[in-house]
């Protein structure tokens, strides 16, 4: 029985893995440059993928398909800078919603949840981006960029309630 529940595991997080890289790429493909000037932003449409990965598969699994995306992401575009810049970025907004989404830690909706790490994300990419290039000046852009999180935030976040809500997982998410 333990195996069977290994594999199934597997199976899922590879199909969350999947659909991770597709939601990424697509959202590379959304042009927002001409909406909101902010070079390099985007949705986060991975993010819907990695919040549900904490709950139904848990997270030494969602960090690893976290990481995984990231990797295969760079394979694709060949830009390391960008790769660490994400890697910074995906690091700290795991953290936080790894810790939200803990089971008996329902303090806080899915919402709060998704704005907080899409927040935090924008504030780790700051801090990579600052190091390579020598300078805070960077920080300029954490009040448009903490704004978009929101925004952000919220949309990513709608998919992964209504998920919750129509899965077998047992969570007591009410306050969605």
């Amino acid at each position: 029985m333990q195996k069977d529940q290994s594999v199934k595991l597997n199976i899922q997080s590879s199909f969350l893995l999947i659909l991770c890289l597709v939601l990424s790429l697509l959202d590379r493909m959304i042009p927002l440059s001409f909406l909101i000037p902010i070079p390099g932003i985007r949705i986060g449409l991975a993010n819907i993928v990695i919040m549900y990965a904490l709950v139904r598969v848990g997270r030494i699994r969602a960090a690893l398909i976290s990481l995984a995306r990231i990797i295969l992401v760079f394979l694709f575009s060949g830009n390391v800078t960008a790769m660490l810049i994400s890697f910074g970025g995906a690091s700290l907004s795991f953290i936080i919603m790894a810790l939200l989404c803990a089971p008996n830690q329902n303090k806080i909706s899915i919402f709060g949840i998704s704005v907080l790490g899409a927040s935090l994300h924008n504030i780790g990419q700051l801090i990579a981006s600052s190091l390579f290039v020598s300078s805070s000046v960077v920080f300029y852009y954490l009040p448009f960029m903490l704004l978009t999180a929101v925004v952000s935030g919220l949309i990513t976040a709608l998919p992964v309630a209504l998920l919750l809500k129509r899965s077998d997982i047992s969570v007591d998410y009410n306050y969605i």
